[in-house]
């Protein structure tokens, strides 16, 4: 038995380039352990969120043929907060109408959660020993249990997704990064935000006709998904813009530009389409791969939204396309525990607990406060800031199995009778 056990865990420790997935023995530790933190969570908290509500809510109404986006303003939860689109409270209801219950969603996050741990551990070209921190650190990390399953989360579902376009770029299989990309579409609408860069790297690679195909396809796709209910389908767009217009609020980053002077909300109109085009030019560049920009332009999108605060959200993908070492895992795993200790010490559950005291003099005067913020978007920053010395220093990920920079096609004379591709200068 001690053997066995030896054997599951041999390479968590050991650092070496074996391009390999983990042993089953650790997998299935990992995934019983993951499921089993998931379901205490979920028992310690059986409403799981306001956010759960309003997805149950709303997804009850699609499944009884009610309109969602045009709820009756007496209802349980206020109109406005139908924002998800079509697709996603399609997806909800369906669960739903197999078992009409809040857990129900549940189970379908802690599912997404186990198939984005076995994702990260059989899908990605890496080494043995990167695929299994990652495992742990999707299976473990307390600050995504608390943010994503005692507060119930569809940011499950979306990261599955993600990490599975991360992936099957790295495998350079274009239809089904596209496929991936759709789902994020259907479900969210990130697709918008990841189109470019998936453009250009399809044309550098399947030519210029393949790449507005896929495009066309997938545009099409979400575009079928939103006439049920059209125009008012169309409503979360504008509804979530407004939400663009508040002040930084709870424990968004951008309190902080806030507390400084520097908040706008023209801030955050420029800076989305500004960053999404400033990834473009790096990747055609050839400082970034596509993988990267994938990355980095999903984080654009939410990094500064001041309704919100998701550090979670922006940190996990980065850790997709990061390199690992221990001592880089310590912080990591030191932000999270700490971003876990603000985030439940600052919740309405706190008061229940029999160690209230601390946190309160850990977090000093309260939710909103700048402390409050740093130290919840923790895990955040300390990602952000381990990427941040790679690009700084000019370092490539050296456990990526294959170069995924742009590459110029160049076609030659008909008389050459071939089309040629020209790697871009490698950083």
């Amino acid at each position: 038995m001690g053997a066995r056990v030896r054997n599951a865990l041999s390479g968590l420790f050991r650092r070496d380039g074996e391009i390999a997935a983990p042993g089953w023995r650790f997998t299935v530790l990992v995934l019983v352990g993951a499921m089993i933190a998931r379901l205490l969570a979920i028992a310690a908290y059986r409403y799981g969120g306001d956010d759960l509500t309003v997805y149950t809510y709303f997804s009850r109404l699609l499944l009884h043929g009610q309109n969602p986006f045009d709820a009756p303003p007496g209802g349980a939860v206020d109109p406005v907060y139908a924002d998800n689109p079509t697709g996603e409270l399609g997806l909800f209801a369906g669960i739903l109408g197999l078992w009409d219950s809040r857990t129900a969603l549940r189970i379908l996050f802690l599912v997404a959660d186990l198939g984005s741990v076995l994702a990260v551990g059989y899908m990605f070209r890496r080494p043995k020993w990167w695929r299994v921190q990652l495992m742990l650190l999707v299976a473990f990390n307390p600050f995504l249990i608390i943010r994503w399953t005692f507060w119930a989360e569809d940011k499950t579902v979306l990261f599955l997704w993600l990490a599975l376009l991360i992936a099957f770029l790295e495998h350079d299989r274009h239809i089904a990064s596209w496929a991936a990309a759709t789902v994020l579409g259907v479900l969210k609408w990130l697709s918008v935000y990841l189109v470019l860069p998936l453009m250009v790297f399809t044309w550098s690679r399947r030519g210029f006709g393949r790449a507005l195909l896929a495009a066309a396809l997938s545009f099409l796709t979400v575009a079928l998904i939103t006439i049920p209910f059209f125009p008012d389908s169309l409503k979360p767009w504008s509804r979530r813009e407004a939400r663009l217009n508040v002040v930084p609020e709870h424990e968004s980053p951008a309190r902080l530009l806030d507390a400084v002077g520097l908040w706008d909300p023209l801030v955050v109109k420029v800076f989305i389409p500004a960053a999404v085009l400033a990834v473009l030019g790096l990747y055609l560049a050839g400082r970034i791969d596509i993988r990267e920009a994938v990355v980095l332009s999903f984080a654009a999108s939410v990094v500064l939204l001041p309704d919100i605060g998701r550090g979670e959200w922006v940190a996990l993908p980065l850790l997709l396309i990061m390199r690992l070492t221990p001592w880089r895992l310590l912080a990591i795993w030191g932000a999270s525990i700490v971003s876990s200790i603000a985030a439940v010490g600052e919740s309405r559950k706190a008061h229940n607990l029999p160690f209230n005291s601390l946190f309160e003099r850990f977090l000093g005067t309260g939710d909103g406060t700048l402390l409050y913020v740093f130290l919840v978007n923790l895990f955040l920053f300390v990602v952000l800031l381990l990427y941040a010395a790679d690009r700084v220093r000019g370092r490539v990920d050296i456990e990526a199995a294959r170069d995924l920079r742009f590459r110029w096609r160049l076609t030659l004379p008909r008389s050459a009778g071939r089309t040629v591709a020209q790697a871009s200068p490698k950083t």
